[in-house]
C-alpha cells in the first residue's frame, strides 16, 4: 500500500511538472494554456520569479520575518499584517500592492501578528491532527486505513497551500470539514484493528472524562451548555448576516443611484470591517472626481464632505494602517484639483503614510500620473456581434486594467486582468471603448483614446474600428 501510495504521488509530481513546462515554455501547448479561459490555466503559463505573483510574496515574507525580529513575542497584533508590510517592506512593484493586507504565508502571518507565541500554538494545532490521522491509521482495518490516509493527505495538502496563499472562504470550509473529521476519528470508540490490543486510556484523561459525565448529568448543566451554544450560533449567524448585508451594500453602490448611500449602509452594516468600505469609497472619488464634479457640483461636494468624515473615522479605527492614509490622501489631491481647501489635507496624509511605511515613497508621492496610457489598443472581428479588444501594457506596467464601453447614452466598465477582452452577442450599433491600468491599490493611470466599433444588422456588411 504504502508503494502504491508513493507511485501515485510520484506521478502527480511528475504530471504536474510537465504541466508547468508545457505552459512555461514557447511550445504550441503553452500558448494553448495561455489563451485558455481557465483563469488558473493562464497564471500557470505567466508564472516566473520576475512576476508580481513571486516577487511580492516574496517581499512580504521577507518583511513578516523582520516584524517578528522586532516584536518576537507577541507580534504586531491580529489582523495587522499591513502594519508590518508598511513598516519594513521595499521594493514591491506597483502592481503588488494587492497583496498589502496578508502575508500570503500562514506561518509567515503568525509569526509576525502574534509572535512566538501564535507560531507554538498554530504548529501545535496542525501536529496534533496529523499525529490523529497517524494513530487511527494504525488501529483501524484496511478499509478505513485509505479514507483515513486520504484524508491525511488533503490536511497535509492543505497546510502547503497555506503557506503561499491568504486565507479565504473556500479554503476556510476546507480546513474547517478536515479538522472535524480528525475530530470525530479522535473522539469514536477506538475498535483496534485485528491483531492489535487496545491502547491503554490513561487514568488522568479517564477521572476527567468521569468528572465531565458526572457535571452533564445534571440537567442545569445541560440546560446552560444548551442555552450557551445556542447565543454563540445565534451571535455568529447574525454577525454573518451583517457581513453579507454589507458585501451586497458595497456592490448596490457601483450603480449611480445608490451611490454614496449603499457605501454608507455597507460601513454601518458591520463596523468591524467598516474600513474596507471606506477605502473603496476613497479610491472611488480619487479615481471619478473630476466627473462627478462635473456632472453636479453640489452634490459632489456633498459626497465629498460625508467620505471626509469617514476618512476621520477610519483613521481613529486604525491609526497604524498607512493604507487608510494613502486611499485617503489620494481622493484629498484629486479634489483638491477642483477644490484648494484640501491640499492642505493631501499632503498631511501623504506624509504620514511615509511615517507608517518608510520604503514606499515610490507609492506614496504626488505623482498624477503613475502609468502611462495603454498602448495599440485594437479590435480583432470574428463572426458578426463578436469581436476582441487587445492592447499592449504601458511601460514597466503588468497588472489589471479598466475597460469602459460607451454605446449611445449608456456606459459601462469592466475590470480585465490581461491584455484582451473577448465581447460576444452584441447588439448592433456603434461602440466604443477605452482602457486604463489600474494598480491594485486602486491608483489608475491614463486612458486611452475611443476606437469606434461597429457592429452592423444581420445581413449588412461589417467595418471595425481600428
Amino acid at each position: 500500500r504504502v508503494a502504491a501510495a508513493a507511485a501515485v504521488l510520484a506521478g502527480a509530481v511528475v504530471a504536474g511538472s510537465a504541466l508547468l513546462v508545457l505552459a512555461a515554455g514557447d511550445l504550441p501547448a503553452g500558448r494553448i494554456i495561455e489563451s485558455s479561459y481557465n483563469p488558473l490555466l493562464r497564471r500557470i503559463a505567466r508564472l516566473s520569479f520576475s512576476t508580481e505573483t513571486l516577487q511580492s510574496r516574496l517581499t512580504a515574507w521577507q518583511a513578516g520575518l523582520a516584524g517578528f525580529a522586532e516584536r518576537p513575542l507577541l507580534g504586531w497584533g491580529p489582523e495587522n499584517f499591513v502594519a508590518v508590510l508598511g513598516r519594513h517592506a521595499a521594493g514591491l512593484g506597483d502592481a503588488a500592492m494587492e497583496h498589502v493586507a496578508y502575508a500570503h504565508s500562514a506561518i509567515v502571518e503568525e509569526a509576525a501578528t502574534k509572535g512566538l507565541a501564535g507560531v507554538v500554538t498554530y504548529l501545535a494545532v496542525w501536529a496534533a491532527a496529523i499525529a490523529v490521522i497517524v494513530r487511527a491509521a494504525r488501529r483501524l482495518q484496511a478499509g478505513d486505513q485509505a479514507l483515513v490516509l486520504c484524508a491525511g493527505a488533503a490536511l497535509l495538502g492543505a497546510f502547503v497551500q497555506i503557506q503561499t496563499l491568504f486565507g479565504h472562504a473556500s479554503s476556510s470550509l476546507h480546513h474547517a470539514l478536515l479538522f472535524g473529521f480528525v475530530i470525530h476519528l479522535e473522539v469514536r470508540e477506538p475498535g483496534p484493528a485485528a491483531g492489535r490490543r487496545p491502547a491503554a486510556v490513561p487514568e488522568r484523561s479517564r477521572r476527567g472524562w468521569r468528572a465531565l459525565a458526572a457535571l452533564l448529568r445534571r440537567r442545569e448543566a445541560r440546560a446552560g451548555l444548551a442555552l450557551g451554544a445556542v447565543a454563540l450560533a445565534g451571535a455568529g449567524l447574525a454577525a454573518n448576516r451583517a457581513i453579507h448585508a454589507a458585501a451586497v451594500d458595497l456592490k448596490r453602490s457601483y450603480a449611480a443611484e445608490h451611490y454614496p448611500a449603499a457605501v454608507e449602509r455597507a460601513i454601518a452594516r458591520f463596523p468591524p470591517l467598516a474600513n474596507l468600505p471606506r477605502r473603496l469609497w476613497f479610491l472611488s472619488l480619487a479615481n471619478h472626481w473630476r466627473e462627478l464634479r462635473a456632472r453636479d457640483p453640489a452634490a459632489a461636494r456633498d459626497i465629498l464632505a460625508r467620505a471626509d468624515a469617514a476618512a476621520d473615522a477610519a483613521v481613529a479605527a486604525e491609526p497604524d494602517n498607512w493604507l487608510i492614509r494613502y486611499s485617503a490622501a489620494l481622493m484629498y489631491r484629486s479634489a483638491a484639483s477642483t477644490e484648494p481647501e484640501y491640499g492642505a489635507k493631501a499632503e498631511r496624509f501623504l506624509r504620514r503614510s511615509l511615517e507608517l511605511a518608510p520604503h514606499r515613497d515610490r507609492f506614496v508621492s504626488p505623482a498624477v500620473d503613475p502609468y502611462g496610457a495603454p498602448r495599440q489598443l485594437k479590435v480583432r472581428h470574428h463572426e458578426p456581434g463578436s469581436f476582441t479588444l487587445t492592447w499592449r501594457d504601458p511601460p514597466g506596467y503588468r497588472g489589471t486594467y479598466e475597460v469602459q464601453e460607451r454605446t449611445g447614452g449608456e456606459q459601462r466598465t469592466a475590470v480585465v486582468d490581461g491584455t484582451s477582452l473577448p465581447l460576444s452577442a452584441m447588439r448592433p450599433g456603434t461602440y466604443r471603448y477605452r482602457v486604463r491600468a489600474c494598480g491594485s491599490a486602486g491608483v489608475c493611470g491614463r486612458w486611452s483614446a475611443w476606437p469606434p466599433v461597429h457592429v452592423p444588422a444581420p445581413g449588412a456588411g461589417e467595418e471595425g474600428g481600428r
